[in-house]
């Protein structure tokens, strides 16, 4: 039994050994084969493959794991030629999206600097942009609504009724239809009109606006720009005022001539034929009705002068404080009783350099006026201080140079001016009175005497507030000093005068006046008379007295083709044109000896004598300007 048992179990251990070393040699290996191929494959080497050893089921498993492998790394390699297409599609993406990137910010770099250059553009313009959404009805503004016109986004303005109630009522009806009409036909649109700013001032402004239309050809918005024009005004209302002086100045200019060689024999002969009545005489008091006449002719032309500024003048340096203390008294009895007079002046104002006799005359006209607008009486205040004019008032008033400047101010309480009247207050025979109240030259008057000084002339006015006249006149500099000029009566003389006079009643007054002092007159009615009487050498003459403008040569000419012969001769010329006039002939009158027409006998033998003391002196005659006054 125990060997029965021994020999089955050996035989049984023999048959496991067998079995086991079977499914080892046909099962096991094989699959340990394939694990090892797999490891293969997950280490990365995708190109190994499982042993097929059989054709039983662990070969066809190896064929299957084979089959795998092959689907698997087709897979990988289609995986990864997506994955470089992907890497590719990614790549060109990413230089896409690079270049938009750089696209955009080239684009925001020049947007900034349009916006930029907007900005500028914008705030060098006196004026703002505006955008209005017509059908939401809405208005968007740039800040150029506060810095020029002083209002801000709070003020409400992007409603189009706010900028409508801001246009003057004159202006408005006109200015809404014809927008209505312009949005309505889809045209541009333009108009100016007065516009109110924050500080309820109203401005002149330019409105030009283009309609943007939608895809329908419907307006659908409004795109414009509201410009102040208000200096642009100011400035062709001051060329349009130059421009009527100058004409009203050349006909001044044109009749000067003639009317004053006229006024110097109506005025001269008076003086003379007043000096041969006594006082008690009858005919005296109609000479002086004539006398009265011809100088009240001749402050007329010299009215028409000053305005034009044409005027001959004689500038030195003043103290307008002394002026006007000069003139209080009698500015109190012109002004009457019912009108309080008060004066107010800086004892510090500085020294101007202009013509007294102008000035007085500036500050009487301006009283005159002030006067007439008080009919029921009020208060009359003159005050005087220094001020300087900036960059900033004479970018608005160009005429004007900027410095230093001696003020006097005139303010009356009378019934004051509407905008019309302050608007044409400097006009020549532009008057508001009655037909035998005034000639309209008062304030013209004003204007040119003032800017023939150099200085500016304001006007402020309103009605039932009176009006103050404003005046600046440059102050002189260090270096200009006053000098006294004595004035010596008029003197005998025995020196020989040459007179060249084209006109007859000139010549013959001048004439008798030099001989009845003593002087020996050579008269030449021309030129060509005179070089004549200069052609004798035997003909000793102390003094040439010539008229400037005269038929065929000027006295300049001919001076200078005597004065070459005879370079000791005295000159004096004689004109009743006006000083620029004198200049287009080559003529200074502030370095020469020079007589304005219309002149008395006193004005002329007083510079007939100084021209020839000068002479003798060897220096410039004392006066060298027009003794006329």
């Amino acid at each position: 039994m125990r060997r029965t048992i021994g020999w089955i179990s050996l035989f049984v251990f023999l048959a496991g050994l067998a079995v086991t070393i079977g499914i080892s040699t046909y099962v096991t290996r094989p699959l340990v084969k394939m694990v090892g191929t797999a490891k293969d494959i997950a280490a990365g080497d995708w190109k190994r493959r499982a042993p097929i050893v059989s054709h039983d089921e662990a070969g066809k498993l190896a064929l299957s794991f084979n089959a795998m492998l092959d689907r698997l790394d087709e897979a990988r390699r289609e995986r990864e030629e997506l994955n470089h297409a992907l890497e590719r599609r990614v790549a060109e993406r990413t230089a896409e999206r690079e270049q938009e990137v750089q696209e955009r910010r080239r684009g925001e770099a020049a947007l900034q600097k349009s916006n930029e250059r907007f900005t500028l553009a914008s705030a060098a313009v006196d004026g703002a942009l505006y955008d209005w959404d017509i059908r939401e009805d809405r208005v968007f503004w740039t800040d150029g609504l506060t810095r020029v016109f002083g209002y801000t986004l709070d003020d409400g303005p992007n409603a189009p009724q706010w900028w409508s109630s801001r246009i003057h009522p004159d202006d408005a009806d006109r200015v809404l239809r014809q927008r209505q009409g312009d949005v309505a036909a889809a045209r541009d649109f333009m108009a100016e009109y007065r516009f109110r700013s924050s500080d309820q001032k109203y401005l002149s402004v330019l409105d030009r606006g283009r309609v943007l239309r939608d895809e329908s050809g419907q307006a659908a918005r409004m795109v414009g720009f509201l410009e102040n024009v208000t200096p642009l005004k100011i400035l062709e209302e001051q060329v349009r005022q130059g421009q009527k002086m100058e004409a009203v100045g050349r006909l001044a200019g044109g009749i000067a001539h003639d009317f004053n060689n006229l006024l110097t024999t109506i005025l001269g002969y008076s003086h003379l034929l007043l000096g041969t009545f006594k006082e008690d005489q009858p005919q005296r008091a109609d000479l002086e009705e004539i006398r009265k006449a011809g100088e009240r002719a001749a402050s007329l032309t010299q009215q028409l002068l000053a305005f034009s500024r044409r005027q001959v003048i004689e500038s030195k340096v003043m103290n307008l404080n002394g002026v006007i203390a000069d003139l209080e008294n009698m500015l109190r009895r012109l002004i009457g009783e019912d009108i309080e007079l008060e004066t107010r002046l800086d004892p510090l104002i500085a020294p101007v350099k202009a013509d007294r006799g102008q000035i007085e005359q500036v500050i009487v006209n301006v009283v005159v006026n002030a006067r007439d607008a008080m009919d029921r009486g009020g208060r009359l205040l003159i005050r005087t201080e220094n001020a300087v004019l900036d960059e900033s008032y004479c970018r608005d008033h160009p005429e004007v140079r900027p410095g230093p400047y001696s003020m006097i101010a005139i303010r009356d309480t009378g019934c004051g001016m509407d905008e019309e009247t302050r608007r044409r207050i400097f006009e020549p025979f532009f008057t508001t009175k009655a037909v035998d109240k005034g000639t309209g030259l008062g304030m013209a008057t004003v204007y040119g005497v003032v800017k023939q000084s150099g200085g500016d002339v304001r006007v402020e006015s309103e009605i039932g507030r009176g009006t103050t006249i404003t005046i600046y006149l440059p102050r002189a500099t260090e270096c200009e000093v006053g000098v006294p000029v004595s004035v010596p009566p008029p003197q005998a003389g025995n020196e020989a005068v040459l007179l060249v006079e084209d006109e007859a009643g000139v010549r013959k007054l001048v004439k008798g006046v030099l001989r009845s002092k003593g002087y020996r007159v050579i008269e030449a009615d021309g030129l060509h008379q005179a070089l004549a009487k200069l052609a004798d050498p035997s003909c000793a003459i102390d003094l040439l007295l010539t008229d400037v403008v005269m038929p065929g040569m000027s006295g300049r000419e001919l001076a200078d083709r005597v004065l070459r012969d005879r370079p000791e001769m005295a000159l004096l010329y004689m004109s009743g044109y006006t000083e620029d006039r004198m200049v287009l002939n080559g003529i200074e009158t502030s370095e020469i000896g020079f007589l304005q027409k219309p002149f008395t006998p006193e004005q002329l033998l007083r510079r007939v004598h100084d021209t020839l003391d000068g002479a003798r002196a060897n220096t410039p005659p004392t006066h060298v300007r027009s003794a006329h006054t």
